[in-house]
């Protein structure tokens, strides 16, 4: 729902566009409520989902597993990818 433009969201140009979209989701608490409320969004604007890719959130309290669990629960018929927290040392 990002607005692109003046009274245009990126949920707009996805439909005018009518791509199969990837929503990324954390694994931050909330992060459930805000997935399922994207997917709803995509699906009322006969959007297709491709796959949902969980990425995990750095110090979160909810696993990579758990959250995955749960929108499997919800929504199975979704292609699901999940992401784990990497660090990266920096090499001078």
């Amino acid at each position: 729902m990002c607005p692109i433009a003046d009274g245009v969201t990126m949920l707009d140009w996805m439909a005018a566009l009518q791509w199969p979209c990837v929503i990324v989701v954390g694994t931050y608490l909330g992060a459930l409520s805000h997935a399922l409320t994207a997917m709803l969004a995509v699906k009322t604007r006969q959007i297709s989902i491709a796959a949902v890719v969980i990425n995990e959130t750095p110090h979160s309290t909810v696993t990579l597993s758990q959250t995955l669990e749960s929108l499997q629960a919800c929504e199975p018929l979704q292609d699901y990818f999940t992401l784990p927290y990497l660090t990266v040392e920096r090499i001078s």
